[in-house]
C-alpha cells in the first residue's frame, strides 16, 4: 500500500486514487495470475513459431564452403606494374615529381587484378583492362607461389585477355559452365583479389542478365551479368561461379557509384574469344554493314508480327556485304546461322566473330514473309569506329490516343540540296514545325528531320504525308521511317 501511495503522489490530480486504484490493483492481479498460469501450461507463441521458421530457412540455405574448395585453387592474383614516362603525364603529376625530388624519367604504376587458370599449360583468363599495356605481371597461385606471366592477347571490345605462365605442377584448371543457363535469382560466388587481398570470397545472387550500354565506350560488346555479390577493385578478371563451382562469368569492376552492383562478362563470350586470342593475339572482326534498331511492341504490330522479334534494319552501307546480298531497310533479321536474334546486340556479336570471308545464312522477314539470304562477311573498314553493326534506339513510342496528329506537325517537300547533304535518294518530306509535347515530339522527332515513308508508303510531298495519315483508320499504328543528321530509324505512333 505504501508503494501505491508513492505512485499516486507522483501523478497529477487527473489520476486520482479513488477512481483509478481498483483498476490498478486488478491489473496487477491479472498479470500475476497469467504469469503463474503460463509457467504451468504450454500455449502457441507466434513469435517462437516465426523464429523456428527462420531457423528452418537458415538450415536450408546452401553452404559455400564446397564451392570455395573447388574454385579457389584455380584463381590467381595478378600484380602488375607499368613504367610511366613523366613527360607524358598531366601537369599535376609532374608537380609530385618535383616535390619528391624524383630524378628518374620513369615512375612505376602498380595495379592488381585476378585471373582464372583454364588449362595445365599455364593459360590464364582475365580482364583486358587488368593487363593491357603493362610491363610486368606476377601471378600468385593459391599456394602463395609467385611466377612471372606474359600477355598472350587482349580484346578491349569484350574486356577479355589471356596471359600465360610456365606450367606448374599445382595448376588446377577451373570448370567452365554455361552462362546461357543462368537465371535471375541464382546464387553466385565471386572470388578474387580485391584491394590485394587474395582468395577473397563474396556471395550474392544474379540480379539481372543481358545488361547493355553500361561500361566504357571501348567495351563495345556487352551482354553483362549483374550481381549483388560485392565486386571491388582487384576482383576484375576473377571468376563468378555457380553453386557447383563452375565459372559462369568473369568479374569486371565497371561502376563504383552503386553499392551492391557488380558485373561479369558471360563465360560463353570468353569461350569464343579465348581461342582467337591464343591463336592471333587479337580478334580480327568481320563486318555485315547494317544499322539496326530494337523492335518494339508498336513496331511489331506495324509489321504484322505477333510479338517483337529480331533486329530492324534502318540503314545498309553501300558496298557492304549486307548491300551485296540484298538486305534492305525495313528487313527484320531474325536468325543468323541458326542463332535466334532477339536484340541488336546479338546480331552485332554473331557477325563480328563469325570470321572474315565466312559465308553465313541470314533469315529475314520482309513484307510479312520469311526469306533466307547468304552473306559473305568482309573485314571491318578502318573508317568504321565501331566494330559492330551500328544500332540505334527509337527515342520513344506513344501508345495512348492523342488529338489529331496532323494538327501537331507541319512538313514540306525536301529540296534537292538537303537531299544531297543527307545522302537521301528516296525523296521525302522535311519537318518544318512541331508542337511541343505532341506524339511526334515525344517520340523524338525534331524540326529538320526527314520522313521518308509511312508504313512503307513513300512520302514525296506534303499532300502524300497528309493523305496517308488521313486515310489510316483511327486507332491503327503508323510507322514512320525518319532520316536526320543524327540518326536513321523508325518510330511508331497510334493514330
Amino acid at each position: 500500500m505504501e508503494i501505491l501511495k508513492k505512485f499516486n503522489s507522483k501523478n497529477t490530480g487527473h489520476f486520482s486514487s479513488s477512481k483509478k486504484l481498483p483498476f490498478f490493483i486488478f491489473t496487477i492481479c491479472v498479470w500475476l495470475h497469467d504469469s503463474s498460469y503460463t509457467t504451468c501450461q504450454t500455449t502457441a507463441n507466434p513469435v517462437s513459431d516465426k523464429l523456428q521458421e527462420n531457423q528452418n530457412l537458415l538450415v536450408n540455405l546452401p553452404s559455400f564452403g564446397a564451392v570455395a574448395e573447388k574454385i579457389q585453387p584455380s584463381v590467381v592474383g595478378l600484380f602488375v606494374t607499368s613504367n610511366i614516362d613523366w613527360s607524358k603525364t598531366p601537369p599535376v603529376l609532374k608537380f609530385f615529381k618535383e616535390y619528391f625530388g624524383n630524378k628518374d624519367d620513369l615512375f612505376q604504376e602498380k595495379g592488381v587484378g585476378s585471373g582464372i587458370i583454364i588449362d595445365k599449360e599455364g593459360y590464364i583468363l582475365t580482364s583486358s583492362h587488368v593487363v593491357e599495356n603493362v610491363d610486368t605481371i606476377k601471378a600468385v597461385l593459391h599456394t602463395g607461389k609467385s611466377v612471372e606471366a606474359t600477355v598472350v592477347g587482349f580484346d578491349e571490345a569484350t574486356d577479355i585477355a589471356v596471359v600465360k605462365i610456365e606450367p606448374q605442377p599445382e595448376l588446377i584448371p577451373a570448370t567452365l559452365g554455361d552462362s546461357e543457363k543462368i537465371k535471375i535469382g541464382d546464387w553466385v560466388v565471386a572470388i578474387g583479389t580485391p584491394f590485394g587481398l587474395r582468395a577473397t570470397l563474396t556471395v550474392g545472387v544474379i540480379s539481372a542478365i543481358g545488361r547493355h550500354d553500361i561500361g566504357p565506350p571501348q567495351l563495345r560488346y556487352q551482354d553483362l551479368i549483374q550481381t549483388d555479390a560485392p565486386v571491388n577493385p582487384g576482383n576484375s578478371g576473377g571468376p563468378l561461379v555457380d553453386l557447383s563451382g563452375r565459372v559462369i562469368g568473369i568479374t569486371t569492376a565497371i561502376t563504383a557509384s552503386g553499392q551492391g552492383i557488380g558485373f561479369a562478362i558471360p563465360i560463353n563470350m570468353a569461350k569464343k574469344i579465348v581461342p582467337i586470342l591464343i591463336k592471333n593475339g587479337n580478334v580480327p572482326r568481320s563486318w555485315l554493314g547494317v544499322t539496326v534498331q530494337k523492335m518494339t511492341d508498336l513496331l511489331a504490330i506495324s509489321f504484322g508480327l505477333d510479338k517483337p522479334q529480331g533486329a530492324l534494319v534502318v540503314d545498309v552501307a553501300k558496298g557492304s556485304p549486307a548491300w551485296i546480298s540484298g538486305i534492305q531497310v525495313s528487313d527484320i533479321i531474325v536468325e543468323i546461322d541458326g542463332n535466334k536474334i532477339n536484340e541488336p546486340e546479338k546480331l552485332s556479336w554473331f557477325t563480328s566473330i563469325a570470321g572474315v570471308g565466312k559465308k553465313i545464312d541470314i533469315k529475314i522477314i520482309r513484307n510479312g514473309a520469311e526469306k533466307q539470304l547468304t552473306v559473305k562477311l568482309a573485314p571491318i573498314p578502318q573508317k568504321i569506329t565501331s566494330d559492330k553493326e551500328k544500332k540505334v534506339s527509337p527515342k520513344g513510342e506513344v501508345k495512348k490516343k492523342q488529338k489529331n496528329l496532323l494538327e501537331t506537325i507541319k512538313v514540306a517537300k525536301i529540296d534537292e540540296e538537303l537531299s544531297l547533304n543527307l545522302g537521301i535518294e528516296e525523296g521525302g518530306v522535311i519537318v518544318t514545325a512541331i508542337e511541343p509535347d505532341s506524339p511526334f515530339a515525344t517520340a523524338g522527332v525534331e524540326i529538320g528531320d526527314v520522313i521518308i515513308d509511312i508504313n512503307g508508303v513513300k512520302c514525296l510531298s506534303a499532300s502524300d504525308f497528309h493523305n496517308i495519315i488521313k486515310n489510316t483508320p483511327r486507332g491503327k499504328v503508323l510507322r514512320f521511317y525518319i532520316i536526320s543528321r543524327k540518326r536513321k530509324g523508325f518510330i511508331a505512333l497510334i493514330k
